[in-house]
């Protein structure tokens, strides 16, 4: 390999591993967000609660429960 083949997967390479790790820790904040707005468990999934899970934990109406 020449020596601009080299520079050049190296600059490649570089770039996809810093856009990776942009990206999950953009996925995490988001996640974090979530979790703390009470939208998602706090657990690692940090699974979405579904409308139905919502409607239980939170009372629809003041006087409820």
């Amino acid at each position: 390999m020449s020596k601009l083949t080299k520079k050049i997967l190296i600059i490649n390479g570089v770039v996809i591993i810093s856009l990776l790790l942009i990206g999950g820790w953009f996925w995490y904040a988001q996640s974090q967000m979530y979790v703390k707005m009470g939208f998602a468990q706090d657990k690692f999934p940090y699974r979405v609660y579904t409308l139905q899970e919502m409607a239980s934990m939170y009372s629809q109406e003041p006087l409820e429960n």
